[in-house]
């Protein structure tokens, strides 16, 4: 998706790990259907607990 933005808006791109984001600046977000976005939607959600794993639980933690 990062290549995809660059080729798209000849930038470079955001600094972001959110799948969805990356989709909606991306010029094929038009042709992602709803069982496809549904993935994208569940699969970030899993991307930013693996990446962030240890702030997730140091928030959680200052949270409770």
């Amino acid at each position: 998706m990062k290549a995809l933005f660059i080729k798209d808006h000849n930038q470079t791109p955001p600094y972001t790990h959110n799948l969805q984001r990356w989709l909606d600046n991306s010029s094929i977000s038009n042709e992602i259907n709803d069982d496809k976005f549904e993935f994208i939607t569940e699969l970030n959600i899993y991307y930013i607990e693996s990446r962030y794993s240890e702030e997730i639980e140091d928030l959680a933690k200052f949270l409770n």
